[in-house]
Formats: structure tokens, C-alpha cells, sequence
């Protein structure tokens, strides 16, 4: 008997147990004929205050991650009638959302098993799509091994920076998103990284200083399946604050020190 599932959606943010949720989603389709939507949600950073962000921030992670779905649908939904949708804002809300104008009749999304003090403040978008989704919800478990992981405890999508760009632009983006450094990259590939220490070097002269002229060229990476000890290994020893996560020459994230201390707290308890 056929499944009753005429449009599947599944939110894909490039980690290993959201990859696996598309697999899943892609086996219903074939058992239903139906069509599998991958969203992309590229998380908006909201400062104190809740003032609206600047989208324009954002156009170019969202063209990555358009570039970057397409890739994966093309590997993993072939002969599945698919969607490929990227959009721009808090992902429950947006997942929430897309669900709804879709009409979807099933949602399959990854769970991310956040933990103690991180719960509290970020919350599981997880648990806040099964509150308010229109739909029925599988949610497909991240594997516990995969827990002392990178990719388990990256930021998904970080905001980048064009070798073009002034550090006044790139000191604006860290204010508004409080953040220390930001990823370089040039033809969806990454050729540098940009901190907050170079743009006090360069005070005085923001606009007119370029980052290709600022940035640090030889950038220590790690991969999404790097131990988080290695991780956090490599910070200690190169007095760095965070490291651009790289699969497959393309640029899934970012690690920082904060990151790493609240995965180790999480694995303490």
C-alpha cells in the first residue's frame, strides 16, 4: 500500500545527521512517489534587543548554500522529484513556515540533542517544530559517537568575508554578529581568514584597506568528523580563537572556543 505522502520536506544544514534525515526522506519518496523539499535555513544572528538584521549580510551564505544543496539533492534524491529551497531567518520559525506554504504532509529533520546551559539559551529547534509543526514530524537521532565530533558542535553557515570587502565592512559584521573572526572566501572557496586583531591593526585606515591585504592566507582548517580534543588541540597550541570547518573543499562552518567548552560541559554531564 502506498505511503499517504504527496510532498516531504527535510531541512538540511550540511551535518552528517542531517544528511542521514535526507536519506531517510528520500526512501519514503520513492515508496510514495513523492516529492522531497531540502530547506537550507541560513540562521540569522539576532543581537541584543532583537533589532532586525541586515539580510544583505547574508546573500552570500545563502548563495553558498544554494550551490552546496544542489550538490547533495544531485547525490542523494536522483530520480526523486525534489525542491530545492534556501531561506534567510530563525530556523524553527522558518521550518515552521516553509512547512505550512508547502502544504507538506511529513517533516524529517535530524535532532541535535543539545544539552545543559546551551538548551536553556538557544533552545532545540527540534523540540520547537514538534510543538507548532502542521504536520506530522520523524525525527531521525544523531548518533552518539558523533557527539565528540567537529560537526556536531560547529556554527552551521558562518558569515564570510570577499577578499574585495574593507575591514570597515568586516569590523560591522562582527559587531552585529559578536563575533571575533570570519572565514575568506572567493569563488566558494576559502582563501583566507579575517580577525578581529587584524582590523586593529589596520585602525585609522578601515575603508581603505582591503581583506585580501589584511587577512592570515595559510588557514588552519579542520573537517567535520575532526575529535573535538584535536579541535580544540590545534587552538590552544596556534593561541587562535576559532577554525573554518572544511568538507570536500567547501566551507560547512566554523569552531570556536566557546563552541568547544560548551561541547565539553555537555559531555560532562
Amino acid at each position: 500500500m502506498a505511503l499517504p505522502f504527496r510532498k516531504i520536506l527535510c531541512p538540511v544544514d550540511f551535518g552528517e545527521n542531517s544528511l542521514a534525515a535526507l536519506d531517510v526522506a528520500a526512501n519514503f519518496a520513492r515508496q510514495a512517489s513523492a516529492t522531497v523539499a531540502a530547506l537550507n535555513v541560513v540562521s540569522l544572528v539576532i543581537s541584543a534587543g532583537e533589532v532586525p538584521a541586515d539580510l544583505e549580510l547574508y546573500r552570500d551564505q545563502e548563495n553558498e548554500a544554494m550551490e552546496r544543496l544542489k550538490e547533495i539533492v544531485d547525490e542523494r534524491l536522483k530520480g526523486i522529484s525534489n525542491q530545492i529551497l534556501v531561506r534567510i531567518g530563525d530556523p524553527a520559525k522558518v521550518i515552521i513556515q516553509t512547512a505550512e506554504s508547502l502544504g507538506a504532509d511529513l517533516l524529517v529533520m535530524a535532532t541535535h540533542g543539545r544539552k545543559g546551559i546551551s538548551r536553556v539559551l538557544m533552545g532545540s529547534v527540534t523540540e520547537r517544530v514538534l510543538r507548532d509543526a502542521p504536520c506530522p514530524v520523524l525525527t531521525v537521532r544523531r548518533s552518539e559517537e558523533k557527539k565528540g565530533v567537529v560537526g556536531a558542535q560547529m556554527s552551521i553557515n558562518p558569515v564570510t568575508a570577499a577578499p574585495d570587502d574593507t575591514l570597515d565592512q568586516v569590523q560591522t559584521r562582527m559587531r552585529q554578529g559578536r563575533f571575533r573572526s570570519m572565514p575568506v572566501l572567493h569563488d566558494g572557496k576559502l582563501i583566507g581568514i579575517v580577525t578581529d586583531r587584524d582590523v586593529r591593526d589596520h585602525l585609522g585606515e578601515l575603508e581603505q584597506t582591503r581583506v585580501i591585504a589584511a587577512m592570515t592566507k595559510d588557514v588552519m582548517t579542520v573537517k567535520p568528523d575532526t575529535s573535538i580534543w584535536d579541535a580544540a588541540r590545534l587552538l590552544i597550541d596556534h593561541k587562535i580563537g576559532g577554525l573554518p570547518v572544511v568538507d570536500d573543499d567547501h566551507l560547512v562552518g566554523m569552531v570556536t572556543t566557546i563552541d568547544l567548552l560548551k561541547a565539553f560541559v555537555a559531555l560532562a554531564h
